[in-house]
């Protein structure tokens, strides 16, 4: 802060001193106009009367010259200041005695140039002042603001320090509080990985157990219709099991779908009517599956054709009992148990074919 007002003092001082420089005073020759611009075309503010004194502020165009008048700064001729009157009046002097007096006209008429270079010289030599005094000036503010910045961050650092002493003057040794701060830490991540590995392991199960709740929510409404999860034994082929399958979720696709009983689609039928005829295709598809599976589980190698046309009889005999609703089963669906059952046969045949192998291989070896 005492840099600051150093520095305004300075530069109170150094307007001073470009007052004094620049004033110089002058008395007017003539009765001449006090311009408010340096222009015979701009306002006339007063006129001045020969003896008059003027300041003259050292700023001059072609014709006018700058002057300060009661406290009002203007403008008025060049040549009717004195300073420049008496040059140009020498000036006169020198061209009518010219071919008299050359040498001594020749010899004044320098000395007044000479006198009045030495007056430009002194008054740009204390502008030069000026401005190595202001430039020094400028880097003493430069400087201030500095220091006065490096004192407040000093501050800043000081009260933060006392901050951090005051919170941790406590702590004897800061090793092993960092020990400790780390064992907090390995011990939190710790709880955190053995919580991530059994969210993923119960979340595993909860996922199996939605699936296999499907499963069981599916097989219970297919019971509904009829339709078993069908049973292997240990010495069933993969393939077989396999296409036992797919045949049996085509056929709950079919039912799910309500694609198994057709012939409703052209009815009219209320609400209470709907629930009638959606209970009677239930009762057609158990009777038709339960029906087909007893088939199924009897065909041998030796009777496919007559299993084929009990299927088709049970199939015409069971649309006997929905056509007063005009419901019947869907021969897609049909076609799905004589494939299932023609599966069966054929895994029978293959399985027979074996053990005839196996049994001709023993005949060999007892003979």
């Amino acid at each position: 802060m005492n840099i600051l007002k150093l520095f305004f003092t300075f530069l109170f001082l150094l307007y001073l001193l470009q007052i004094q420089a620049t004033s110089t005073e002058v008395i007017i020759t003539k009765e001449t106009s006090f311009k408010s611009e340096g222009d015979y075309t701009s306002k006339t503010i007063s006129r001045l009367l020969p003896n008059d004194k003027v300041l003259f502020l050292n700023d001059c165009n072609y014709y006018y010259c700058k002057v300060e008048l009661n406290g009002k700064i203007g403008w008025v001729k060049k040549r009717l200041i004195d300073k420049f009157a008496s040059l140009e009046t020498q000036l006169q002097k020198d061209e009518n005695t010219e071919s008299t007096l050359k040498d001594t006209t020749f010899t004044s008429s320098l000395e007044n140039k000479k006198s009045i270079t030495d007056n430009e010289f002194s008054s740009n030599s204390i502008g030069g002042l000026y401005k190595i005094i202001f430039v020094g000036g400028f880097f003493i503010c430069i400087l201030g603001y500095r220091s006065f910045k490096l004192l407040l961050r000093n501050k800043r650092i000081e009260i933060e320090n006392e901050v951090l002493n005051s919170k941790y003057q406590g702590i004897i040794n800061v090793e092993d509080e960092l020990n400790k701060r780390k064992n907090e830490v390995d011990a939190v991540e710790k709880s955190r990985d053995e919580l991530r590995s059994k969210y993923h392991s119960e979340k595993e199960i909860h996922e199996k157990l939605v699936y296999e709740s499907n499963l069981l929510k599916d097989d219970l409404y297919m019971t509904e219709f009829g339709i078993y999860k069908p049973q292997f034994s240990k010495n069933t082929s993969a393939n077989f099991q396999l296409k036992i399958n797919e045949v049996r979720e085509k056929q709950k696709w079919m039912i799910t779908k309500n694609l198994a009983v057709v012939g409703e689609e052209g009815l009219r039928v209320n609400r209470k009517s709907r629930v009638m005829i959606n209970m009677q295709k239930k009762l057609m598809l158990r009777a038709f599956n339960g029906e087909c599976d007893n088939i199924i589980k009897n065909v041998k190698r030796n009777n496919e054709i007559q299993m084929e046309e009990r299927i088709l009889n049970s199939a015409e005999t069971i649309n006997r009992m929905g056509e007063p609703h005009g419901l019947e089963i869907s021969p897609r669906f049909s076609f799905l148990k004589i494939l299932e059952m023609k599966t069966t046969y054929e895994f029978g045949i293959k399985k027979y074919k074996k053990k005839s192998i196996q049994k001709r291989r023993r005949e060999k070896v007892i003979d």
